[in-house]
């Protein structure tokens, strides 16, 4: 598990790309609400992208 001082700089980035959503969010409300807050929905974009596997990597298993 990472020590707290290296998860400090990946917690600042976080925080920050929670931000950037929340000022690029538009002002309209949606049709309905959402489920999950800004910033679950950014975790979880991190976490599908963490696990989804490349083109590449694909490619390069079925050679």
């Amino acid at each position: 598990m990472a020590s707290s001082a290296a998860s400090e700089p990946l917690l600042e980035t976080y925080n920050k790309m929670v931000d950037v959503v929340n000022l690029s969010d538009c002002k309209e409300k949606p049709a309905r609400p959402a489920k999950l807050s800004i910033a679950e929905q950014v975790l979880m974009t991190l976490e599908y992208y963490q696990e989804y596997p490349s083109y590449f990597s694909l490619a390069a298993g079925c050679l």
